[in-house]
């Protein structure tokens, strides 16, 4: 439950980063953008998949 709730967190600061997305994107070089979207990524994708595996394991047919 405290892995969800940190992943939710997570979630919640990027999106307000990427409400943001002009005024903090622009400032950054190249690698700094390629290493933001990684990271990104990295915490998304493992939510995206936990959520998705657990639906599919609770659901009784």
């Amino acid at each position: 439950m405290i892995y969800i709730i940190g992943y939710m967190a997570t979630l919640i600061g990027l999106l307000i980063l990427i409400t943001r997305w002009n005024n903090f994107f622009g400032k950054l070089n190249k690698l700094e953008k390629f290493a933001y979207i990684i990271i990104c990524l990295g915490i998304m994708i493992p939510l995206v998949y936990g959520f998705v595996m657990g639906i599919i394991t609770n659901v009784k047919l």
